[in-house]
């Protein structure tokens, strides 16, 4: 028996045709009655003179897959891998532990919640774009002598876990022709990314406290990304 869905030749006495898996009892009626045409819905049936699938237990899912072409089939399944590699894709540039803040206030932050938790990933993220933490490690293993958490543990000695910051100061663009662009190529090797340098100074207090201490330091832009130099 010809199936009137995908045209496929099924042995007599199949109940659903083999390739797509729509019943064919309802397509032998059909036919003998002359009143289904492939691919079109009589009598306001959706299912192409086919009974509700959900009559047939299990065997509904097989009739519902039938109603879709197979090369429409491939081209959904392509269409739905593309898509969830594109977000992987995506995911892995923009997501995950991206170094660096969105604005100078934020860099400061960053900068002191890394000292206070004595944390060495927060504090490289404050301090070092991503792509140049291995090298800035290994310079200051070497320049100190100690591991790298033993420095950003002695850095972090005279700070304390619950301070706040205040406010930021602008006092100078120092961006062209700034000693921070010759120290950071002759460190790193590449500054093209490099966009402005600003000495700040800022406010902090410790928290419960109404005494504001003052500091300063210097901020750089690196790739949309603020950091505390």
């Amino acid at each position: 028996m010809r199936c009137m869905m995908c045209g496929t030749e099924n042995a007599e006495g199949n109940k659903f045709c083999m390739s797509c898996g729509t019943p064919l009892t309802n397509m032998a009626g059909a036919a003998q009655g002359g009143m289904v045409q492939s691919g079109t819905a009589q009598n306001g049936n959706p299912y192409n003179g086919v009974q509700n699938p959900a009559q047939y237990g299990n065997s509904g899912k097989a009739s519902l897959r039938g109603l879709i072409p197979a090369g429409k089939k491939k081209l959904v399944i392509i269409g739905a891998a593309g898509a969830v590699l594109a977000l992987i894709l995506i995911l892995a540039l923009f997501g995950g532990s991206r170094s660096g803040s969105a604005t100078k206030e934020d860099a400061i932050k960053a900068y002191l919640e890394a000292m206070g938790s004595r944390s060495t990933s927060k504090y490289l993220d404050a301090k070092v774009p991503s792509e140049f933490q291995s090298a800035y490690v290994k310079n200051e293993e070497k320049s100190n002598s100690k591991s790298f958490d033993k420095i950003v543990d002695r850095r972090c000695d005279n700070w304390d876990t619950d301070l706040v910051f205040d406010e930021i100061k602008e006092v100078e663009d120092i961006s062209d022709g700034s000693d921070f662009h010759k120290y950071f190529k002759k460190e790193f090797g590449d500054d093209s990314k490099l966009q402005a340098v600003f000495y700040v100074e800022y406010y902090y207090h410790k928290d419960g406290s109404t005494s504001r201490k003052k500091a300063s330091c210097d901020l750089f832009l690196y790739d949309g990304r603020w950091y505390y130099a």
